[in-house]
């Protein structure tokens, strides 16, 4: 993938997100969409911002060296279970207790 291709591959996905965020928030009624801001999570009360996005940071990190080991790379040894490795790593990122979160 060329430079070009892919800031216009960015291009494409913001105006994508921002034009999906019109459409929501045009469909949606104002007293619905604001009594829980569109689903928007919030840390625990008592877990501090600065954790929240370490922990996101790393859980992210892992989430993308497991997809790169396993479904990206040719020569893996992985390849053939990519999606139970997949799987298992999407479950203990959203199980994690430190990662539990309250609606605003």
């Amino acid at each position: 993938m060329s430079t070009i291709d892919a800031a216009l591959y960015w291009v494409a996905q913001l105006a994508g997100a921002i034009a999906a965020a019109f459409v929501l928030k045009s469909v949606v009624p104002d007293e619905t969409w604001r009594a829980v801001a569109l689903g928007a999570p919030e840390l625990a009360r008592d877990f501090p911002v600065w954790a929240g996005i370490t922990l996101e940071g790393v859980t992210t990190f892992f989430l993308v060296l497991t997809v790169f080991s396993t479904a990206v790379d040719e020569k893996g040894t992985f390849r053939s279970i990519a999606g139970l490795a997949l799987a298992s790593r999407l479950r203990s990122a959203f199980s994690s207790p430190a990662l539990l979160r309250v609606p605003l």
